[in-house]
């Protein structure tokens, strides 16, 4: 069960795993050594109990076989949390983003491409295009000006804001890793790289 992307919260750790779940764990205060304690897994059985009943509720996941769209049916790659920690974004290499609601950890959203299921809160503003291979990472500046994007061909591009628009154009590159970007994070002004050879940051 490999741990593919982590976010905290407060005294809430969500980690994203190859599995196709999300694991919610919360910090136990009680103890000395403040372990923490598996919460819940997303999607929650409350979650998928309510959606169970109706046929809108299930998307074609292959030629044969539906599901529920509140689940990944691949390994999630990366979670990231809303400005205010009220929402968790989930991506997925089933190619899909996902909506949560940290207070009770419901699934609201579900966008794969241009169609959306639940409470359709997004829609497309753009689509960047420069990487030639997977892209497994994101991190955004705390501004929002600069988005830099890791992937498997080993480099990272760095976007910018077009103007006062909503898009990004290319800034630059950064190369001369030797294996895959697996993660990217922000740390203050500090961008944070997980290679695929790596056993820490750097």
């Amino acid at each position: 069960m490999t741990v593919k992307s982590i976010v905290v919260s407060g005294d809430f750790l969500f980690t994203a795993h190859n599995d196709y779940k999300i694991r919610v764990w919360k910090i136990d205060n009680l103890t000395e050594s403040q372990k923490y304690k598996m919460v819940t897994v997303l999607p929650t059985m409350a979650d998928r109990c309510m959606r169970l009943f109706s046929a809108k509720n299930y998307v074609k996941i292959r030629w044969n076989k539906k599901c529920t769209w509140v689940h990944h049916v691949d390994a999630v790659s990366a979670l990231a949390l809303s400005k205010d920690a009220s929402m968790l974004y989930s991506i997925s290499w089933d190619r899909t983003f996902k909506l949560w609601r940290t207070s009770d950890f419901k699934c609201l959203e579900s966008v794969w491409r241009q169609n959306d299921v639940g409470e359709q809160r997004h829609s497309l503003v753009s689509t960047p295009k420069k990487h030639k291979s997977a892209v497994n990472a994101l991190a955004l500046s705390s501004d929002g000006s600069i988005l830099y994007s890791g992937t498997c061909d080993r480099s990272i591009i760095v976007w910018e804001k077009d103007g006062g628009a909503a898009h990004m154009a290319v800034a630059g590159a950064l190369r001369g890793h030797r294996k895959v970007i697996l993660c990217l994070t922000f740390v203050s002004d500090l961008l944070c790289i997980l290679r695929v050879d790596d056993e820490h940051f750097n």
